[in-house]
């Protein structure tokens, strides 16, 4: 089975490239199922269950989530429904009690594709469970329904701004995933390969607006550290945009 992982969505401008490339993308490599982070694809901040089901007419089967999936507050009781196509954080210290699924486990014919995420703790603007510990209990969960990376495609998600967190956390997972691709950032890293077994990148990248401070308009964050009061309308970057995206498993 080949499965695509696209990087963070990044409001209109992002939307728009993926309906335009996806579709060939598809079709020239083959692709079986298409995974993307959506957590700005709202005007940047957050999505809805209507932009959800755009983004599947465009062809993308399943969504991770982010920090800013919870901006959009009619989307927090839409996150109630077990059909949304969509896992939050595994590791919220809330567990069960936090709207949305913290994994999930599709069956395509004979395959089996575990998606998950994680969030990090350096640097995040909230500090959810250490996402160590929190996978030791996932893949214990796993393990529990006889579900390992033999017999099935786990793809993890992981959330965050530093570096050294994920790639300490892609070695920590490297022999029980089939694939670890980070996230949040929106800058793409080049150290795409494989740890183990196991396919890895710090972080995928954006799906947005070139001509913007990571899919934002410049003037939405340029005040935030000079004036902590005055926080002006979000804007979203336009111009040229791009896609990125990479193939977790081949």
């Amino acid at each position: 089975m080949k499965v695509l992982f696209i990087g963070d969505i990044s409001g209109k401008p992002g939307r728009e490239t993926v309906k335009k490339v996806l579709s060939q993308i598809r079709k020239d490599e083959k692709i079986d199922f298409v995974i993307a982070n959506c957590e700005n694809a709202a005007h940047g901040r957050g999505v809805t269950a209507d932009i959800i089901t755009e983004l599947q007419a465009y062809g993308i089967d399943y969504f991770t989530a982010g920090d800013h999936v919870w901006d959009q507050k009619e989307f927090i009781e839409e996150m109630q429904s077990n059909n949304l196509p969509l896992v939050r954080f595994y590791n919220y210290d809330g567990g069960n009690n936090i709207p949305g699924k913290n994994y999930d486990v599709i069956e395509i014919g004979k395959e089996k594709i575990v998606i998950a995420s994680f969030c990090g703790i350096s640097f995040m603007r909230f500090v959810p469970r250490n996402p160590f510990w929190a996978a030791d209990d996932f893949f214990n969960e796993l393990n529990s329904r006889g579900i390992d990376n033999n017999n099935s495609i786990i793809i993890i998600d992981f959330h965050g701004e530093s570096t050294a967190e994920k790639l300490s956390f892609g070695e920590y997972i490297k022999d029980k995933a089939s694939a670890m691709l980070g996230t949040h950032t929106h800058v793409g890293t080049i150290d795409f390969q494989n740890k183990g077994n196991m396919a890895y990148i710090t972080d995928v990248g954006m799906s947005g607006p070139y001509n913007s401070v990571i899919g934002m308009g410049p003037v939405t964050v340029r005040p935030r550290p000079s004036s902590p009061k005055t926080r002006p309308p979000a804007t979203i970057g336009c111009g040229r945009a791009g896609t990125s995206a990479v193939p977790p498993h081949p």
